[in-house]
């Protein structure tokens, strides 16, 4: 198969072969007329049928690219899983057992193991697959290369212990300079790091300036002509946080105030920048912040800071419940968000984003080839299917088709129905004029009630 270069790393499949209650199951993430991999998908799926075990396995299988070991034992391992990935527009194998994980060199060895452990697997050619040349130093990039996760949850929740900013001091954030990571967390564990990520920022951008300024082309302009100059080129993230903040931050009458926030010049001193009430000006504390204002607002903006001013030519997102806190009206176009995030400073959008949700407004942002859909076997295990409802569809047909609700209505609400379609009988036969009154009246109101059709 013909794998186009649009986009820089790519899962185009996996495969999980007795891995908990996956005993065998293909997972396709390709476009089912071009073949090409898709660069977003949603996984959708009953509590337990392992929407985020695939998640973590991604994300395990991506951290194995850099990571070559010796050939594994296939003496019966507990199990296997085998991924696809597309980097820079070779293909590669990353396979993980309970006994071993890597890349592999292609030799006479490594083909008798891949006949013998995957020779039943779906559009695998051994001759189309890059086994040569382990992509670590591409992936070792990371001024061009992220990968991050976003679990539904942590352990512990560090979001309420924020007493005022998240700790964090100028000469950790210094230190990115040198190392800016390639695989990132973004949960409540990871709060430091992304105000850490945000204090760079801030940082380089100061060091920039003064470095703009010191020109000798620049020594006679004012300081007014030089601050103008320069911010025509150089956004400031604050600011640009603070509009993807207000977003939601807008409806519960708050704002970030990047203006006055406190940048550090000093080695041990933390950036201060606070929340606060549009009408009082005063602040909120990030730990009095309602549950899905603050998942939305550290998820995203954690995100946002790591593709700041970078040019991010291979990225993957994976995001666990989307969803988490937020209320219906804000999720219709949260996907979008998602993309405005993570575009480059090119314009650019380089990555490949995996969703698992249990909400039908965010299914519905994605085409029906793009959802992935996990149920259960009678036996407990699991199979995967795409989805029917066009992109855009009302959520209650997905709950329906895709989802596979039977009936959106709870036992109340059945009851009503069997009541209103039998006062409908009683009406047809009723001769007294005051029972039909009555009758249509009391169906009336049931069908107001309920939004039970008139017929």
């Amino acid at each position: 198969m013909e794998i186009k270069n649009d986009g820089r790393l790519k899962i185009c499949w996996m495969r999980l072969v007795g891995y908990q209650q996956f005993q065998d199951v293909f997972l396709d993430f390709t476009h089912p007329e071009t073949g090409e991999p898709l660069d977003k998908i949603c996984l959708i799926g009953a509590n337990g049928t392992g929407k985020t075990v695939v998640l973590e396995r991604i994300n395990d299988a991506l951290s194995r690219l850099g990571a070559t070991t010796g050939l594994p034992k296939f003496d019966q391992p507990k199990f296997l899983t085998v991924t696809k990935v597309v980097v820079d527009g070779e293909v590669y194998l990353s396979f993980a057992t309970s006994k071993e994980c890597g890349l592999f060199s292609w030799n006479q060895e490594i083909e008798e193991y891949f006949e013998h452990a995957c020779a039943s697997f779906p559009d695998i050619n051994s001759n189309d697959i890059n086994w040569n040349f382990p992509p670590f130093q591409i992936l070792r990039n990371r001024d061009q290369t992220l990968v991050a996760f976003a679990p539904a949850e942590s352990a512990f929740n560090s979001y309420l212990t924020i007493e005022d900013v998240p700790e964090t001091t100028l000469s950790a954030a210094v230190l990115l300079k040198e190392e800016f990571p390639v695989f990132h967390a973004i949960d409540s564990q990871s709060i430091d790091t992304f105000w850490k990520t945000l204090l760079y920022h801030c940082h380089i951008r100061r060091e920039a300036q003064e470095s703009f300024e010191r020109k000798e082309e620049n020594l006679d302009r004012t300081k007014r002509e030089l601050v103008a100059d320069f911010d025509s080129g150089n956004p400031k993230i604050l600011e640009e946080l603070g509009k993807i903040w207000d977003l939601i931050l807008a409806k519960a009458g708050l704002e970030f105030d990047a203006a006055n926030a406190n940048i550090p010049f000093q080695p041990l001193e933390n950036l201060k920048a606070y929340i606060i009430s549009k009408e009082t000006k005063d602040k909120i504390p990030y730990n009095k912040l309602s549950t899905g204002i603050r998942n939305y607002i550290f998820r995203l903006g954690h995100i946002y800071s790591l593709y700041f001013q970078r040019n991010i030519l291979r990225g993957q997102l994976l995001i666990d419940e989307p969803e988490n806190g937020l209320f219906p009206d804000f999720l219709y176009d949260l996907v979008d968000v998602y993309r405005q995030v993570t575009t480059n400073k090119n314009g650019q959008n380089n990555t490949q984003m995996f969703f698992a949700t249990h909400e039908p407004i965010i299914a519905a942002q994605f085409e029906p080839y793009e959802r992935i859909i996990l149920e259960w076997n009678d036996d407990g295990t699991v199979r995967t299917r795409r989805g029917f409802s066009p992109i855009g569809d009302d959520p209650n047909d997905l709950l329906r088709k895709d989802f596979g609700v039977a009936s959106l209505m709870g036992a109340k609400g059945i009851e009503a129905w069997k009541i209103y379609l039998q006062k409908k009988l009683d009406l047809d036969k009723a001769t007294n004029e005051a029972d039909k009154e009555r009758l249509t009246t009391e169906i009336l109101e049931i069908g107001r009630l309920y939004n039970f059709p008139a017929r």
